[in-house]
C-alpha cells in the first residue's frame, strides 16, 4: 500500500488496483489455471523465456522445483531467508515490525533479512563462454604482432637469400670466366710451344747436317795423316799410340763427367729428404734424454720408498718379537711404537705404490721417446749412408777426372816429345794429325750443339704435354663450374619460389589477424581493448572461483525467484522487472501478491482453482467473507 501511495508501482497501478479490488483482468495480466503444482512448474518454465522475470511461489520447495526446471538455461538467482521467521498458520507477520528478531551483520552475499545466491548452471556457462570468447580475442590480439613478425622475418630471409644467391652466382660466373681464360691461355701456350718445338726440330735437323761435314773433314784429314804416318813408318807409330791414348782418356773423362752429374742429382734429393729429420732429431734427442732422466729419478724415488717400507716392516717385526704374551693375545695394549710403525708402514706402502706408478709411467714415456729417437736416427743414418755414398761417388769421380786430366797431360807431353823426335820424318803427318784433331774438335762442338738442341727439343715436347694437361684440366674445371652455376641457379629459383609461397601464406595470415583485430577492437586501440578484456577475464574468473555471490550481479539475473517472505525481507530486490510470474497463485493473499506485483510491468498468475490462502488468527472474530477466504487469483477466476 505504501508503494501505491508513493507511486512506486512499476506497471499500470490502476490496472493492478482494479484487479485487487474488483477482480478485473487487464491487458498486462494473464491468468493460467493448472491442474496441480507440477503443471504450474512446467508452465512457469515456459513463461520465463524472455526479459528479466521475478517469480513468486508460496513455498521454498516450489521455488526450488522451478529453479531446477529452468536453472540450466537461464541466469537464475534465488532469494532465501537469512534466518527462520516463525509464524502460526493464518498469522500476519509484519516483516518491518521492530519486534522482528534482528539479524547479525552478514558478509558479502548476505543482507539483512535474506540470502542471495545463483541457481542452476546457466550463469556459470554464460560467464565461462564470455571468458573463452575474451581469451580468443586476446589470442588474436597477440597473434597479429606474431604474424607481422613472421611476415617481416620471411621477407628479410628472402632478401638475404636473394643477396646471397646473387653473390654466389657472381662468384661462380667469375670462377667460370677465370677458368675459361686459363684454358684459353693454356691453348695459346700450347700453340707457342708447338711452334718452338717445330723450330727446335728444324734446328736439330740443321745441326745434324752441319755435323756431318766436320765429321767428313775430320775423316779426310785423318786419312791424310794416316798416309803420312804410313810414310813415316816406325817414327810415327809411337806418336800414333800416344794420340790414341789421349783419345781414350777423353772418352773416359766424358763417362766420369756423366756419372758425376748423376751423383750430384742423387745428393740434392737426399739433402732435401733429410733436412726435416735433422731438424727434428735434436728435439727428439733432448726429449729422450729428459724422459730417461725423469724415469731414472722416478725409479730411484721408488727404490728409496721401497727401502723405507722394508725398513719400517723390519722395525715392526722387531717390535712384535718384543711383545709379551698378553699383548700378542690382545689382552693388554701394545706399545705405542707398534701403532706408530703400523701407520708409518701404511703411509710408506701408499707412497711406494705411487712412486712405482710414477716410475712405470716415466719409463713408458722414456721408451716411447727412445723409439721415436731411434727411428729418426735410423732414418738419418740410412739417408746419411746414401748421401755419403753419393758424395763418395762424387769424390771418386772427381778424383778420376783429376787423374785422367793428369794422364791426359802426360800423354800429350809424351806425344809432343815423340813428335819432336820424329819432326823431320813426320812433319807432314804431324800437321795432318793436328788438322784432323782440329776437325774432330769442330765435330765434337757441333755434336754438343746437336745434343743441346736435342735436349731443348725434348724439353719442349714435355712442356707441350704439360700445357695440354693443364688445358684439359682447366676445360674440365670450367665444365664443372658451368654445371655448378646452372645447378645453383635452379636451386636459387626453387628456394625463392618456396619463400614467395611462404611470404604469401604469412601475408594472408597477417591480413586475417589484422582483420580479426579490427573487428574485435573497432575504433578502440588494441592496448585499451586488451586491458579491458584482461580485466573482464579476471573479474569473471573471480566470479567463477568465488564461494560468495556478489550482490551487484543481481541486476544481471534473468530470473529472480523467492517466496513473499524472502522477497519482502530483501532490500536488494528493487529492479523493475518485465514480468511477474506467480506459481501457486491460489495460495497467496493480496498482501503476498503485492510484494512482487509492485516490481513488475506484466503479471502472470498460475494456480489451481479452489485453493485458499492461509487463515489469519487476527480475523477469527470477523464474519467470513471472500477477502479472507479467497485469494485474488480465485476471485479473478470466479
Amino acid at each position: 500500500m505504501r508503494s501505491f501511495r508513493e507511486g512506486r508501482v512499476s506497471g499500470d497501478w490502476d490496472e493492478l488496483a482494479r484487479f485487487l479490488v474488483e477482480g478485473l483482468v487487464g491487458p498486462q495480466m494473464r491468468l493460467v489455471e493448472v491442474d496441480d503444482d507440477e503443471a504450474a512448474v512446467v508452465a512457469a518454465a515456459e513463461a520465463v523465456a524472455d526479459g528479466p522475470v521475478l517469480l513468486l511461489a508460496p513455498t521454498a520447495e516450489l521455488v526450488e522445483r522451478v529453479v531446477r526446471a529452468v536453472g540450466n538455461e537461464r541466469f537464475v538467482v534465488t532469494v532465501e531467508a537469512a534466518e527462520p521467521v516463525q509464524a502460526d498458520v493464518g498469522t500476519v507477520v509484519d516483516l518491518e515490525s521492530p519486534t522482528r528478531p534482528e539479524a547479525e551483520p552478514a558478509p558479502v552475499g548476505i543482507v539483512q533479512g535474506a540470502v542471495v545466491k545463483p541457481g542452476g548452471e546457466a550463469w556459470r556457462k554464460t560467464w565461462r563462454a564470455e571468458a573463452k570468447q575474451l581469451q580468443r580475442e586476446l589470442l588474436w590480439l597477440e597473434q597479429w604482432p606474431r604474424d607481422t613478425e613472421v611476415l617481416d622475418k620471411v621477407k628479410a630471409e628472402r632478401e638475404r637469400l636473394d643477396e646471397q644467391a646473387r653473390a654466389d652466382l657472381e662468384r661462380l660466373e667469375q670462377q667460370l670466366t677465370d677458368l675459361r681464360t686459363e684454358a684459353a691461355l693454356a691453348e695459346h701456350a700450347i700453340a707457342e710451344i708447338h711452334e718452338e718445338r717445330e723450330r727446335l726440330a728444324a734446328e736439330e735437323e740443321r745441326l745434324a747436317g752441319e755435323t756431318a761435314e766436320p765429321r767428313a773433314e775430320a775423316g779426310r784429314l785423318q786419312a791424310l795423316a794416316d798416309g803420312a804416318a804410313a810414310e813415316a813408318g816406325e817414327h810415327t807409330r809411337t806418336a800414333d799410340e800416344a794420340y790414341a791414348r789421349c783419345v781414350a782418356l777423353d772418352q773416359e773423362a766424358a763417362r766420369c763427367q756423366a756419372e758425376l752429374q748423376e751423383a750430384r742429382q742423387a745428393e740434392a734429393s737426399l739433402v732435401q729428404e733429410l733436412a726435416k729429420a735433422r731438424e727434428d732429431l735434436p728435439r727428439a734427442t733432448e726429449e729422450a734424454e729428459r724422459l730417461n732422466g725423469a724415469a731414472t729419478d722416478a725409479e730411484a724415488e721408488w727404490h728409496t720408498r721401497y727401502y723405507r717400507l722394508k725398513s719400517a716392516e723390519s722395525a715392526l717385526a722387531a717390535q712384535r718379537r718384543k711383545l709379551t704374551l698378553g699383548q700378542r693375545l690382545h689382552v693388554s695394549a701394545p706399545p705405542a711404537r707398534v701403532e706408530e710403525l703400523r701407520i708409518e708402514i701404511k703411509a710408506q706402502t701408499r707412497e711406494a705404490e705411487d712412486a712405482s706408478m710414477r716410475a712405470r709411467q716415466a719409463h713408458e714415456a722414456a721408451e716411447r721417446a727412445v723409439v721415436q729417437h731411434a727411428g729418426l736416427v735410423r732414418f738419418i743414418s740410412e739417408g746419411g749412408s746414401g748421401l755419403a755414398a753419393a758424395q763418395a761417388a762424387q769424390e771418386r769421380l772427381t778424383a778420376d777426372l783429376t787423374r785422367l786430366a793428369a794422364e791426359r797431360e802426360t800423354a800429350t807431353a809424351a806425344h809432343r816429345e815423340q813428335a819432336q823426335q820424329a819432326a823431320e820424318a813426320v812433319d807432314v803427318a804431324t800437321q795432318a794429325g793436328m788438322a784432323a784433331r782440329q776437325a774432330q774438335q769442330v765435330a765434337r762442338e757441333a755434336e754438343e750443339k746437336l745434343a743441346v738442341a736435342y735436349r731443348a727439343h725434348r724439353d719442349a715436347v714435355a712442356a707441350a704435354e704439360h700445357a695440354e694437361q693443364r688445358a684439359e684440366t682447366a676445360a674440365h674445371q670450367a665444365a664443372a663450374a658451368a654445371t655448378e652455376l646452372e645447378r645453383r641457379r635452379a636451386e636459387t629459383e626453387s628456394e625463392l619460389a618456396a619463400l614467395s609461397t611462404e611470404i604469401d601464406t604469412a601475408a594472408e595470415a597477417e591480413a586475417r589477424s589484422r582483420e580479426n583485430v579490427r573487428q574485435i577492437c573497432g575504433s578502440e586501440s588494441t592496448e585499451a581493448h586488451q586491458t579491458k578484456a584482461m580485466a573482464r577475464i579476471e573479474e569473471l574468473s573471480g566470479f567463477l572461483e568465488a564461494t560468495e555471490f556478489p550482490l551487484r550481479l543481481l541486476d544481471k539475473a534473468e530470473l529472480v525467484c523467492g517466496t513473499p517472505e524472502t522477497i519482502g525481507a530483501s532490500p536488494v530486490v528493487t529492479t523493475a522487472y518485465d514480468t511477474l510470474v506467480v506459481v501457486g497463485a491460489g495460495r497467496l493473499n493480496d498482501a503476498d501478491l503485492l510484494i512482487g506485483a509492485v516490481h513488475a510491468r506484466n503479471w502472470i498468475l498460475m494456480g489451481v482453482s479452489d485453493q485458499a490462502p492461509p487463515k489469519y488468527a487476527e480475523y477469527a472474530d470477523v464474519e467470513a467473507n471472500e477477502r479472507l477466504t479467497q485469494s485474488p487469483f480465485e476471485r479473478a477466476i470466479t
